[in-house]
C-alpha cells in the first residue's frame, strides 16, 4: 500500500520516523536542502 501524508510538519515527520514496526518505507518529498546535497 502507497500513502501520501497530508500533514507536512516537523513535527508528524518526526512522530512518522519514530513509529518503529509501523512504517517500512519514508521518502522524503526533497526541498532546497535536498537539492544541494544531492549534487
Amino acid at each position: 500500500m502507497i500513502q501520501l501524508v497530508e500533514d507536512t510538519s516537523r513535527e508528524s515527520s518526526y512522530a512518522m520516523m519514530k513509529a518503529k514496526g509501523y512504517l517500512d518505507l519514508l521518502i522524503p518529498r526533497g526541498g532546497g536542502w535536498f537539492d544541494q546535497c544531492s549534487g
